[in-house]
Protein backbone atom coordinates (compact mmCIF):
# COMPACT_ATOMS: atom_id res chain seq x y z
CA UNK A 1 0.00 0.00 0.00
CA UNK A 2 1.56 3.24 -1.12
CA UNK A 3 1.04 6.72 0.23
CA UNK A 4 -1.71 7.50 -2.28
CA UNK A 5 -3.55 4.27 -1.39
CA UNK A 6 -4.22 5.68 2.07
CA UNK A 7 -6.29 8.47 0.55
CA UNK A 8 -7.93 6.68 -2.37
CA UNK A 9 -8.72 3.37 -0.69
CA UNK A 10 -12.27 3.32 0.66
CA UNK A 11 -12.35 -0.24 2.02
CA UNK A 12 -12.15 -0.91 5.72
CA UNK A 13 -10.83 -3.96 7.55
CA UNK A 14 -14.28 -5.59 7.63
CA UNK A 15 -14.65 -5.45 3.84
CA UNK A 16 -11.17 -6.87 3.36
CA UNK A 17 -12.02 -9.72 5.73
CA UNK A 18 -15.00 -10.65 3.57
CA UNK A 19 -12.58 -10.89 0.62
CA UNK A 20 -10.15 -12.92 2.72
CA UNK A 21 -12.85 -15.44 3.66
CA UNK A 22 -13.77 -15.87 -0.02
CA UNK A 23 -10.14 -16.71 -0.98
CA UNK A 24 -9.30 -20.41 -0.57
CA UNK A 25 -5.55 -20.09 -0.04
CA UNK A 26 -5.40 -16.63 1.59
CA UNK A 27 -3.46 -16.07 4.80
CA UNK A 28 -4.44 -13.51 7.45
CA UNK A 29 -1.40 -12.11 9.28
CA UNK A 30 -1.41 -10.15 12.54
CA UNK A 31 1.89 -8.25 12.84
CA UNK A 32 1.30 -6.97 16.38
CA UNK A 33 3.44 -8.23 19.27
CA UNK A 34 2.68 -11.67 20.76
CA UNK A 35 1.07 -10.12 23.87
CA UNK A 36 -1.28 -8.06 21.73
CA UNK A 37 -2.19 -11.12 19.66
CA UNK A 38 -2.84 -13.16 22.83
CA UNK A 39 -5.09 -10.41 24.21
CA UNK A 40 -7.41 -10.71 21.22
CA UNK A 41 -7.11 -11.33 17.50
CA UNK A 42 -9.24 -11.94 14.43
CA UNK A 43 -10.19 -15.61 14.01
CA UNK A 44 -7.97 -17.57 11.56
CA UNK A 45 -5.12 -15.06 11.78
CA UNK A 46 -1.47 -16.01 12.20
CA UNK A 47 0.81 -14.11 14.54
CA UNK A 48 3.97 -12.92 12.82
CA UNK A 49 5.23 -9.81 14.68
CA UNK A 50 6.67 -7.06 12.49
CA UNK A 51 10.17 -7.62 13.91
CA UNK A 52 10.05 -11.25 12.71
CA UNK A 53 8.47 -10.70 9.29
CA UNK A 54 11.73 -11.34 7.41
CA UNK A 55 11.88 -14.80 9.02
CA UNK A 56 8.40 -15.72 7.76
CA UNK A 57 9.49 -17.24 4.42
CA UNK A 58 9.66 -20.74 5.87
CA UNK A 59 6.06 -20.54 7.10
CA UNK A 60 4.84 -18.79 3.92
CA UNK A 61 6.61 -20.63 1.08
CA UNK A 62 4.21 -19.68 -1.76
CA UNK A 63 5.07 -16.15 -2.93
CA UNK A 64 1.78 -15.89 -4.88
CA UNK A 65 -0.60 -16.65 -2.00
CA UNK A 66 -2.82 -13.68 -1.02
CA UNK A 67 -1.57 -12.18 2.28
CA UNK A 68 -3.98 -9.99 4.25
CA UNK A 69 -1.98 -8.07 6.86
CA UNK A 70 -3.23 -6.11 9.88
CA UNK A 71 -2.01 -4.56 13.13
CA UNK A 72 -3.61 -2.26 15.71
CA UNK A 73 -4.05 0.93 13.65
CA UNK A 74 -2.43 0.23 10.26
CA UNK A 75 1.10 1.60 10.57
CA UNK A 76 2.94 -1.62 11.35
CA UNK A 77 0.93 -3.53 8.76
CA UNK A 78 1.99 -0.98 6.10
CA UNK A 79 5.65 -1.55 7.04
CA UNK A 80 5.14 -5.32 7.02
CA UNK A 81 3.56 -5.17 3.55
CA UNK A 82 6.55 -3.23 2.20
CA UNK A 83 8.93 -5.83 3.63
CA UNK A 84 6.86 -8.74 2.27
CA UNK A 85 6.83 -7.19 -1.22
CA UNK A 86 10.61 -6.75 -1.10
CA UNK A 87 10.84 -10.44 -0.15
CA UNK A 88 9.01 -11.30 -3.38
CA UNK A 89 5.41 -11.79 -2.24
CA UNK A 90 3.14 -10.62 -5.05
CA UNK A 91 -0.32 -10.45 -3.45
CA UNK A 92 0.11 -8.45 -0.24
CA UNK A 93 -2.80 -6.39 1.09
CA UNK A 94 -2.68 -4.03 4.06
CA UNK A 95 -6.16 -4.25 5.56
CA UNK A 96 -5.47 -1.71 8.30
CA UNK A 97 -6.04 -1.89 12.02
CA UNK A 98 -8.00 -4.21 14.26
CA UNK A 99 -9.26 -1.14 16.13
CA UNK A 100 -11.93 -0.78 13.38
CA UNK A 101 -12.81 -4.48 13.29
CA UNK A 102 -16.43 -5.09 14.27
CA UNK A 103 -16.49 -8.87 14.53
CA UNK A 104 -15.71 -11.33 17.28
CA UNK A 105 -12.18 -11.81 18.56
CA UNK A 106 -10.35 -14.88 19.76
CA UNK A 107 -7.82 -15.02 22.54
CA UNK A 108 -7.28 -14.15 26.19
CA UNK A 109 -10.54 -12.84 27.48
CA UNK A 110 -11.38 -11.08 24.22
CA UNK A 111 -13.60 -13.86 22.89
CA UNK A 112 -16.91 -12.48 21.66
CA UNK A 113 -15.93 -8.91 22.51
CA UNK A 114 -18.37 -6.90 20.49
CA UNK A 115 -19.40 -3.37 21.40
CA UNK A 116 -22.79 -4.55 22.67
CA UNK A 117 -21.18 -7.28 24.81
CA UNK A 118 -18.67 -4.83 26.30
CA UNK A 119 -21.47 -2.36 27.05
CA UNK A 120 -23.51 -5.05 28.77
CA UNK A 121 -20.46 -6.08 30.81
CA UNK A 122 -19.86 -2.45 31.86
CA UNK A 123 -23.47 -2.07 33.01
CA UNK A 124 -23.29 -5.35 34.94
CA UNK A 125 -19.99 -4.36 36.55
CA UNK A 126 -21.41 -0.99 37.53
CA UNK A 127 -24.36 -2.68 39.26
CA UNK A 128 -22.00 -4.92 41.26
CA UNK A 129 -19.76 -2.15 42.64
CA UNK A 130 -21.14 -0.63 45.89
CA UNK A 131 -19.29 2.68 45.42
CA UNK A 132 -21.09 3.26 42.12
CA UNK A 133 -24.46 3.84 43.79
CA UNK A 134 -25.71 7.28 42.87
CA UNK A 135 -23.28 7.59 39.92
CA UNK A 136 -24.62 8.21 36.39
CA UNK A 137 -25.43 4.97 34.60
CA UNK A 138 -23.57 3.70 31.53
CA UNK A 139 -25.80 4.09 28.47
Amino acid sequence: MGLLDRFTNKKDINEYLREFRAEQQAVLIDVREKKEFAAGHIPRSRSIPLAQIEKSESSLPDKNVPLYVYCEKGGRSAKACEKLRKMGYTRVINIGGIEKYTGKREGGGAKNRTVSNMKAQAIQKQKQEPWNKGMPKVR
